[in-house]
């Protein structure tokens, strides 16, 4: 159902791209993060909640995809309601490692800058810092004192945290250069066509 690239309305090429870019992230993520969340859940970790939330938005942006064509929206709700899982995480769960939810709030940043731009981009990097720095002005130094020891099935819960993260990230830069490519050749053709 949501493995094929839905038809949009979007004849420019870079709006075709941030289409794209947010179709794959939900799919990706709607398909992996359950198995985090399974292994949150087996660890008793109760940040399983927030990352079977992540899947139920990442499948509602889905059908939201599908149905409107246009990834704004989408876009726009996965930037925001992001931000809030990443913050609600990093400020709440005192015992855990909280390194990989850095790397979650810059994937959500980027992405924000990548297909809403400047503006929308800097409304979510403001409130991703503001809640970076209440955590460490007010919670990482409980963080710190009621950090567990990790056991082998915390350390494989944040293998798989990371490399769901990474992955995203190659999405993202692999986007990135795709738009770059495709503008430096129609400049090149255009420059052509003017000599």
């Amino acid at each position: 159902m949501f493995r094929t690239l839905p038809q949009s309305d979007y004849t420019d090429f870079y709006d075709l791209a941030r289409f794209k870019l947010t179709w794959n992230i939900n799919v990706f993520l709607a398909l992996f993060l359950p198995t985090l969340g399974v292994t949150f859940l087996y660890l008793g970790e109760m940040s399983a909640i927030p990352t079977f939330i992540g899947v139920l938005i990442n499948l509602t942006l889905l059908l939201i995809l599908k149905q409107t064509k246009s990834f704004f929206i989408p876009a726009l709700i996965f930037g925001f309601l992001g931000t809030l899982l990443s913050q609600y995480t990093l400020n709440t769960y005192n015992e855990s490692f909280h390194f990989v939810d850095t790397i979650w709030i810059m994937i959500i940043v980027l992405f924000v800058f990548f297909t809403l731009g400047k503006m929308w981009g800097a409304i979510i990097l403001t409130l991703n810092i503001i809640g970076a720095v209440y955590y460490i002005l007010f919670r990482l130094q409980d963080n710190l004192t009621h950090i567990k020891v990790l056991k082998s099935g915390d350390v494989t819960a944040l293998a798989i945290n990371f490399a769901i993260s990474g992955v995203i990230i190659y999405f993202l830069i692999s986007q990135f250069i795709d738009v770059t490519k495709y503008a430096e050749k129609k400049y090149l053709v255009l420059t052509n066509e003017l000599k």
